[in-house]
């Protein structure tokens, strides 16, 4: 007797097993994993609807783009009290609007998105410069350029000319079919946005606070 039940044990455990390892698999595909490529090609698609109003605001249609990675400060980072109605952190107010309860899935994406490399946004034709390769400081706080002084002010000016788009680096949630984005037009205003994927294609549906600097 004792003997079957160590045996009917052993048959209960391999189910359970089974049963959290199928219950993992579903996991897996609810939250597929978010590559560097699928934030590249997210942000390249919106950049290239030329019609996006509050991308495009002007009649500059190949802006320079300048990257921001957001910083989590803990809960002490509080702010959106006009857009929630009460004070809220960064990952709480993004949070909301994708309609989810894991803050902690946003922090992850906030710390993942300082390593994304946006300058490969280049290769689809984007404007975008990393200046560590035109010039910098170095610890004597001594300007060092690497490209003559010509070529230098050449970008400032055509980067005047064309504009600056500032954005920051997307954060999305579990499905990957909604996505947060800030942007500014040369740092005088700005708004937070929310996409949405429809049939594969990247929509703007709604403002979620909008600022002036």
């Amino acid at each position: 007797m004792k003997l079957a039940f160590k045996y009917l044990y052993i048959v209960i455990l391999l189910i359970s097993s089974c049963n959290e390892e199928k219950q993992q698999t579903l996991e897996e595909v609810e939250r597929p994993i978010i590559t560097d490529k699928f934030k590249l090609k997210f942000l390249n698609d919106i950049l290239s609807n030329k019609e996006d109003e509050y991308l495009y605001p002007y009649d500059y249609k190949k802006p320079y783009l300048m990257f921001n990675s957001i910083e989590y400060k803990g809960n002490k980072d509080v702010a959106y009290i006009a857009a929630l109605g009460k004070p809220s952190t960064l990952p709480e107010y993004i949070n909301h609007f994708f309609k989810e309860n894991d803050t902690t899935y946003i922090i992850n994406q906030i710390k993942d998105n300082k390593n994304l490399n946006v300058f490969q946004l280049s290769k689809y034709g984007h404007n975008i410069i990393d200046w560590s390769k035109v010039r910098y400081t170095d610890k004597n706080r001594k300007e060092v350029r690497l490209i003559s002084e010509d070529s230098i002010q050449k970008l400032v000016t055509d980067n005047e000319k064309e504009g600056q788009l500032m954005l920051s680096k997307p954060i999305f949630n579990k499905k990957l079919n909604k996505a947060y984005v800030s942007v500014s037009y040369f740092m005088s205003h700005g708004y937070d946005l929310l996409y949405v994927k429809e049939n594969s294609n990247w929509k703007f549906v709604k403002i979620l606070n909008q600022y002036v600097n």
